[in-house]
């Protein structure tokens, strides 16, 4: 056996095993909670302009 096939054929395992890994934990039921807390985070957004924000508008950059 050829030492360079079997390190593309382990690097390939293991990728795939850190792929399924990956999905698993950002699947798993206890990361839900948190995926739907930042999701909510981002409609509960005030979305404030700068003026009502209290900092002075920046224009366009120019100077």
């Amino acid at each position: 056996m050829d030492w360079t096939n079997f390190a593309h054929e382990l690097f390939t395992v293991f990728c795939f095993v850190s792929f399924l890994v990956f999905a698993w934990v950002a699947y798993s039921k206890r990361s839900k909670q948190r995926y739907n807390d930042v999701a909510k985070m981002i409609i509960d957004d005030d979305d404030l302009t700068p003026e009502e924000d209290g900092d002075e508008p920046s224009g366009n950059g120019a100077r």
